[in-house]
């Protein structure tokens, strides 16, 4: 659809607010309903949604032709020379007639003071615009397609112009005139498109307001892509950015919370294992302590205090060690558990 500045506004300072615009990860790219004085004609807050939003904005549109070519140079050397009072009479003689004033279909029609007003503004003959090539190309396309399919005396029918239409090419001002034959639009390969890269102009950091510049970054042309200047994305960066969002993995770290819990018990564990010891060995002739052989209780003593030390190993994960690290200490686990145990 065309997006005028008040829908623009609207669109993006909403995308700014789902999080899908001016993240630094999303990148956004209108057709030719976004006019670019939208973007480049005014300023915006810095920092503000439009500004970050803004950013990066690229607008994929068709180029209409492209100066160089001589098909196209000619025709606006012609259009130019258009730029006076008797071309400009001309030309407002053949606008239609609409009903008179008050009749409620003329208020939404042009009037010819209207049009008039236009020519005369500065730039309408100066450019061409993405438009005016490619309906000088259609109404030449229509013209050349009749003188081929008339004959001397006889009338043709719409289905007999359109099929002439698909079968005619010819080099346009717009580029090489080529029609698909199953939908009858034009083939994209013979057309001229151009992709407008808005980036932000360099600011101070005392600066209240932020501006853009449209720059050309590529062309389409003779069925291939030719890239003029480096793309700018949201970002800031001509790095392009990943087609996915990232991942944000869970890793379900232990924590240092539950970590320090752990290693508490390890060190009760064999502060009272060798508390228990030494008792034993200090008590090992009385004979409570004789009857439960006191060898027996060391190697009990010995086997709580290896379990104890398998939560050490327990505790470590890659946030605090490397992937050898814990293959080690994933290793050791067992070991100590199972010795501990017999």
């Amino acid at each position: 659809g065309v997006l005028d500045e008040y829908s623009y506004y609207v669109l993006m300072e909403e995308a700014y607010r789902q999080g899908i615009a001016g993240t630094g990860e999303h990148n956004w790219m209108f057709s030719d309903g976004l006019n670019a004085d939208t973007i480049i004609g005014g300023e915006f807050d810095k920092d503000s949604p439009l500004h970050l939003a803004s950013r990066g904005v690229s607008v994929l549109t068709d180029g209409g032709g492209l100066p160089g070519r001589p098909v196209y140079d000619k025709f606006l050397q012609e259009w130019q020379g258009l730029n006076n009072d008797k071309d400009k009479e001309y030309i407002l003689s053949k606008h239609p007639k609409y009903p008179a004033p008050g009749d409620r279909i003329h208020e939404y029609l042009p009037n010819k003071d209207y049009l008039l007003r236009g020519m005369n503004n500065d730039n309408f003959f100066t450019t061409l615009g993405s438009y005016t090539p490619v309906v000088y190309d259609s109404i030449i396309a229509l013209g050349l397609s009749a003188c081929n399919v008339s004959q001397p005396n006889s009338y043709f029918d719409g289905w007999t112009h359109f099929g002439q239409i698909l079968n005619t090419q010819f080099e346009g001002a717009s580029g090489q005139i080529v029609l698909d034959k199953s939908t009858g639009s034009r083939d994209p390969r013979s057309a001229f498109f151009k992709i407008t890269n808005f980036v932000e102009n360099d600011f101070n950091e005392t600066d209240e307001k932020v501006s853009f510049s449209a720059i050309e970054n590529a062309i389409f042309q003779d069925g291939e892509w030719k890239f003029l200047s480096p793309f700018i994305f949201n970002d800031g960066t001509s790095s392009i950015p990943p087609d996915l969002p990232r991942i944000n993995v869970e890793k379900n770290y232990i924590g240092t919370g539950l970590r320090a819990t752990g290693l508490s018990f390890a060190v009760i564990i064999t502060l009272s294992s060798f508390g228990f010891l030494t008792w034993t060995w200090r008590n090992q002739k009385q004979a409570i302590v004789r009857a439960s052989q006191p060898l027996f209780l060391a190697i009990i003593c010995f086997g709580v205090f290896l379990m104890g030390m398998a939560i050490i190993p327990l505790s470590f994960d890659d946030e605090i060690t490397t992937e050898e690290g814990c293959s080690v200490a994933c290793m050791a686990i067992p070991w100590l558990l199972c010795l501990g145990f017999v």
